[in-house]
């Protein structure tokens, strides 16, 4: 769970005046309060969690660097570790595979691996917030 630092500290501000007020305030109200403080705190955890996409945690960059020329999907596959987001024939003989990650962000990247049946890996290209690099074999 990632945790958004001005939400984790306004969700203690509000802790903290809340347990100033409990034992300054008046009595009558105090149960109700003191259920709505964890409620309260609960609730604003897990509004700072992130996506649960398994593909936001994809490292596309370094797995680039570790594809090379001649392997096959399978270890393709097993260098990323996700099925890519799609493949299409390009070619009697290539075909095209793209993962993205991070699509909802600035670090949203591709990369994108031609498999050339009989060959394996014969060109693979990323691209995102780092910049693009091609390479062909």
């Amino acid at each position: 769970m990632k945790f958004d630092g001005m939400v984790f500290s306004v969700v203690i501000g509000w802790v903290v005046a809340m347990r100033n007020e409990l034992m300054i305030g008046s009595m009558r109200f105090s149960c109700i309060r003191r259920a709505a403080l964890p409620v309260l705190l609960i609730l604003s955890l897990t509004a700072c969690g992130g996506s649960d996409d398994p593909r936001n945690d994809l490292d596309l960059y370094s797995a680039y660097e570790l594809i090379d020329a001649g392997m096959c999907l399978v270890q393709v596959k097993a260098v990323v570790g996700h099925e890519p987001h799609s493949s299409q024939a390009d070619g009697p003989e290539h075909v095209l595979h793209t993962w993205e990650a991070d699509a909802d962000n600035y670090r949203h990247t591709r990369l994108f691996v031609t498999i050339e049946d009989e060959v394996g890996v014969v060109r693979k290209t990323v691209s995102g917030y780092r910049g693009n690099e091609t390479q062909v074999y």
